[in-house]
């Protein structure tokens, strides 16, 4: 899933912007990492739009669903299918786990996607 939904315009900015300057503009898009097959389609449209980078949000509570528990399978291939189409990765973190947001009692995924995590829960 491509996030912005003018993502072809910007290409097309940024290819405009790049003509009109010296120093080359980079570009790319953000991806939200759903299933491989998924993202090696996209990164590969990316890379043929000419894009050289792509950032990855790479989802806290995905990668640590329990505390103590990780789980970067996902992310590992995320990143390789990204390299191979011979793209940057600009890796981004969040939001918190739910282990981390202790103030709420019984919370919504959308809620802990909110939530200001407790600081003690990181100390811990």
């Amino acid at each position: 899933m491509i996030v912005c939904r003018g993502y072809w315009a910007l290409l097309v900015l940024a290819s405009m912007m790049s003509l009109a300057h010296a120093a080359p503009v980079r570009f790319g898009g953000t991806v939200r990492v759903e299933a491989r097959h998924t993202s090696t389609d996209l990164f590969r449209a990316l890379h043929s739009e000419g894009a050289s980078l792509v950032r990855i949000a790479a989802e806290w509570p995905r990668l640590q669903p329990t505390k103590g528990a990780w789980n970067f399978a996902w992310l590992d291939a995320a990143i390789a299918a990204a390299r191979a189409q011979e793209l940057e990765v600009v890796l981004v973190l969040g939001p918190s786990p739910q282990w981390a947001v202790t103030h709420l009692d019984h919370p919504t995924p959308e809620e802990v996607r909110r939530a200001r995590p407790d600081a003690q829960a990181y100390r811990t």
